[in-house]
């Protein structure tokens, strides 16, 4: 993230163990701030069932079924990009002189 956007100059975490009750956190959810004015979120959770993780979506391990969910987005003002696919959606470009 920091080679995308630069350092980080503030940052609100938040985590839980509600789930499971170990001294460990089980889900966590940060907020960053970036020196480029650029804003993150980040989600993570152990306890919860789905198809985004890397694990499901990369099928990069046989242990794991492959999904063609998305584990990853990066979204910015031009363009959006999903990982592990790398698809990269963005609008077409307006006609000279258009609306």
């Amino acid at each position: 993230m920091r080679y995308l956007w630069g350092d980080i100059v503030a940052l609100l975490a938040a985590q839980s163990n509600r789930v499971r009750g170990n001294a460990v956190e089980e889900t966590s959810v940060i907020i960053l701030h970036f020196t480029s004015g650029a804003l993150g979120t980040v989600n993570l959770s152990d306890t919860i069932q789905s198809p985004w993780s890397w694990e499901f979506t990369a099928g990069e391990n046989p242990a794991y079924s492959h999904t063609q969910e998305t584990c990853y987005q990066i979204d910015g003002t031009r363009a959006s990009l999903a990982i592990p696919q790398l698809d990269l959606w963005h609008h077409q470009a307006k006609p000279a002189g258009g609306c």
